[in-house]
């Protein structure tokens, strides 16, 4: 069994939000910057914009893979953060409920 994160993502200008799914290699980038979030008063990841980037990393035996790199971006109006809150409680039970299919993570033999 492989440790995934699911993620809920308001993007910009959707009116839906993204579902996304964070490889085992990317687990412990979104644990710190979630817990580091949370350790700002007021600052918690969902009350800010996050940008996500892929780092390229390459194993032992020369296998390239991909890790997020999380940053900060800019606060959250109160009512952007009242709006986040909202979507958050509509969707939490979907997201915790859906299963994670083999085909949304792939291993990859060098």
């Amino acid at each position: 069994c492989k440790t995934l994160r699911r993620l809920l993502l308001l993007v910009d200008g959707w009116t839906t939000p993204a579902v996304m799914t964070l490889p085992p290699t990317s687990c412990k980038a979104w644990d710190l910057y979630a817990s580091s979030r949370a350790r700002t008063p007021g600052q918690a990841y969902f009350t800010v914009r996050t940008r996500f980037d892929l780092e390229r990393k390459t194993n032992a035996g020369g296998t390239a893979y991909s890790v997020v790199k999380l940053t900060v971006g800019s606060s959250l109006t109160d009512e952007e953060a009242a709006a986040v809150l909202s979507i958050r409680a509509q969707y939490s039970e979907l997201v915790r409920s859906l299963e994670i299919e083999a085909a949304e993570f792939a291993d990859f033999e060098a």
